[in-house]
């Protein structure tokens, strides 16, 4: 199995970790449980391809629609950080990660 595949198939099990873990240590709006509930399950189809078929596409996809939404939780549309920023970011970087490794996989994957 090639590096890039092991390392982010690690980093979206972590991701799908941090989305599960965090309905039960905060208490967040029904809606915010829901969307997280939604992230872990598309992240376990894109752990299910990236580990099994080595298809970085919805991990690719998934991590950069994802990136989007969680940037506007770090610095708002005025340019401001927000007070949860710093709770954010750990996540973010994650995805960010796992978004770069998705990129080198799709260009160097041969199929």
């Amino acid at each position: 199995m090639e590096l890039w595949r092991k390392i982010t198939s690690i980093l979206i099990i972590i991701i799908i970790i941090m989305y599960v873990s965090i309905n039960f240590f905060s208490q967040l709006p029904y809606f915010l449980v829901f969307e997280n509930i939604i992230y872990s399950i598309l992240y376990v189809i894109a752990f299910y391809y990236v580990y099994f078929n080595s298809c970085p596409v919805p991990a690719l996809v998934l991590s950069t629609f994802n990136l989007g939404r969680l940037s506007r939780s770090i610095i708002s549309a005025t340019g401001t950080i927000p007070k949860l920023a710093i709770f954010h970011l750990p996540l973010f970087l994650v995805i960010l990660v796992v978004m770069i490794l998705s990129w080198y996989g799709l260009l160097h994957t041969r199929h």
